[in-house]
């Protein structure tokens, strides 16, 4: 393990049991940028962004507003 305490955007982590248990038991917190993800495409309605499932999970989540002046949000 690289021993970080934190991971950028990450939005895959909700697709593995595997590793969401492991960056829960190494304490590694998930910066997350909703808006940003919506603009780029990666996901279609903020309702069901993997934020939500991640956190209901139990994974420390960091909700960031990522690039303002790019993406004008």
């Amino acid at each position: 393990m690289l021993g970080t305490k934190r991971i950028g955007h990450g939005m895959a982590l909700a697709k593995s049991p595997t590793l969401i248990d492991l960056v829960k038991k190494n304490e590694i917190c998930l910066e997350c940028c909703p808006v940003s993800n919506r603009i780029l495409g990666y996901c279609s309605d903020l309702r069901c962004h993997p934020v939500r499932g991640l956190i209901a999970k139990g994974v420390k989540v960091s909700i960031n507003p990522d690039d303002q002046g790019f993406f004008d949000a």
